[in-house]
């Protein structure tokens, strides 16, 4: 039997990073794990329970601060708010993709306010991103697996989501980034980042 337990997302907690230099939050990333393997387990068993477990994570992850992982805002740099608000990472850019994938897989089960709140972060923290800014994330011009991450993460948010005239304004720059991850591989296609970017 699954058990999950959830805790809010804590401030204190996520800038306890610049004090000890912990870059894993386990809280962070068990939400994730948790909406993604709740999702799936009421996509293919259709029991309650998974439900109503996936929208208290869902709502949680909503809530958060920001998507992107401590090390990767950079606070102690004293960022623009805005531009901090608006940064896009490789989790802020998956979070993305998760929470489009199961919106999409699970639209008709989910409460339709849950549904609009997902669009509306999107909107927030990756569409207004792109409009707002020349360069997306820092990586959007380099030869790594930053481009391809938040490229693709973004894009599966983009194709779902955005209206005709933002995928026609934004879906080059997706591309661009997708293609500036393939120019860095070299001949046999390994990445040192690991199989799982191959």
């Amino acid at each position: 039997a699954l058990e999950f337990s959830y805790t809010p997302d804590r401030l204190s907690h996520y800038l306890s990073y610049y004090e000890t230099g912990r870059r894993v939050d386990d809280e962070y990333f068990a939400r994730r794990r948790n909406a993604c393997t709740l999702a799936l387990g009421y996509y293919f068993f259709g029991d309650e329970k998974y439900l109503n477990e996936l929208i208290d994570v869902i709502h949680i992850i909503c809530n958060e601060f920001t998507w992107c992982i401590p090390a990767h805002v950079c606070m102690e740099m004293k960022p623009d708010f805005d531009l901090m608000l608006h940064r896009i990472d490789l989790f802020q850019a998956e979070t993305a993709r998760a929470l489009t994938e199961i919106s999409v897989l699970l639209s008709e089960n989910l409460p339709y306010h849950l549904n609009q709140r997902i669009e509306y972060e999107l909107r927030r923290r990756i569409f207004t991103a792109y409009k707002t800014y020349p360069f997306f994330h820092t990586a959007e011009g380099q030869l790594n697996n930053w481009s391809t991450v938040c490229a693709g993460g973004c894009g599966t948010a983009l194709l779902h989501f955005g209206t005709e005239d933002e995928i026609d304004a934004l879906l080059p720059r997706l591309i661009k980034g997708l293609n500036r991850y393939l120019q860095g591989l070299p001949d046999d296609g390994c990445c040192q980042e690991g199989i799982g970017y191959w």
